[in-house]
């Protein structure tokens, strides 16, 4: 008889030992208890969904949480705030958590909040010639490294069979997106929402928007460090059930989700119409999620990104002890 695997009894078991491990804590909070603080750092982008619904919508303060949310461009320098101590929590895409794992930072992923197929695109100049991936031989192309947004780009170049030494890679930052496109410094770049629907919307026709939705999953997660997780984990379960509210609020009302999170990130209601799917917001903990990394990791090690070795088990870098008090069957971590 063939035994299970070890990570399909210790996920189940695990989430179970959470839920009775942290009825100790006071899981039914009275209405005197004070407000508990915690600060998350978020990128300024349309994965910060939830957050901006939870927190526009007193979901936070129905958990008892006194909530700072700090804001930034990258999700990569939300992570750095939580490494610097000086956040609790960080939204952060997966390239950049697995680049501060290979990197023996003490982190864990506590949840998937985001994960859109629609808003991550190559965005190029139609007078340079790019109307479409194949064109991209021979041509200049932005990103920022150790995102990803490099990760895009590698994988969009090899699947159109374009070889690393007919273009050449150009790093970037946000802010210079726009100047770089517009002065030639770059016939295209990687962009997402809002930058990408700013800068589609400043070239106007000359712009040629290049999304490849069937290759690319733009995830974000929700991490912390691994000794802020074990000393608060109630507090954390209370921000993801909140979190849990906004998904379910972003699902029910989409529209006014979409004004919401556009007015958030300093768009208008229907510039987001292309990239918006009520559906990309939800929490989980899946099988997708371990998938990503590992390959996401293998890309690193053969680009001489990260010292080469075998992949590790990401399952280590997964706290599922707050997920489990608030979305049990979100969890799908079992392989």
């Amino acid at each position: 008889m063939t035994m299970p695997s070890l990570s399909r009894i210790a996920v189940p078991l695990l989430m179970a030992g959470a839920a009775i491990a942290l009825g100790w804590y006071g899981w039914q909070r009275s209405d005197a208890t004070a407000a508990e603080s915690i600060t998350i750092a978020i990128p300024t982008q349309m994965s910060a969904g939830t957050v901006f619904v939870a927190r526009d919508k007193g979901l936070f303060s129905r958990q008892d949480l006194a909530v700072t949310v700090q804001s930034f461009t990258l999700g990569k320098q939300a992570l750095q705030s939580v490494l610097d101590d000086k956040a609790d929590l960080a939204l952060v895409a997966d390239v950049p958590f697995m680049f501060a794992r290979a990197n023996q930072q003490p982190i864990a992923v506590v949840a998937t909040v985001f994960a859109s197929r629609h808003t991550m695109a190559l965005l190029g100049r139609l007078d340079r010639g790019i109307n479409a991936p194949g064109d991209l031989a021979g041509k200049t192309l932005g990103t920022v490294k150790g995102t990803n947004a490099q990760y895009f780009l590698d994988k969009l170049l090899a699947i159109h069979a374009i070889p690393d030494a007919a273009v050449m890679i150009v790093e970037l930052q946000p802010e210079q997106f726009d100047a770089a496109l517009r002065s030639g410094q770059v016939d295209a770049l990687t962009a997402w929402s809002p930058l990408l629907t700013r800068i589609q919307a400043a070239h106007g026709a000359n712009a040629a928007v290049l999304m490849e939705p069937d290759m690319f999953v733009y995830r974000f997660v929700l991490v912390g460090k691994k000794r802020f997780l074990d000393a608060h984990p109630e507090r954390v379960a209370r921000a993801l059930s909140a979190l849990a509210d906004a998904a379910a609020s972003i699902q029910e009302h989409p529209a006014e989700a979409q004004a919401l999170i556009a007015r958030a990130i300093g768009l208008q209601p229907q510039q987001l119409a292309a990239s918006f799917r009520a559906g990309d917001y939800a929490l989980s903990l899946d099988q997708s999620l371990l998938l990503s990394l590992d390959d996401q990791t293998r890309w690193a090690m053969k680009r001489g990104l990260i010292r080469a070795g075998r992949v590790p088990n990401y399952l280590d870098a997964i706290d599922v002890r707050p997920l489990a008090l608030t979305q049990p069957a979100a969890i799908k971590l079992i392989r």
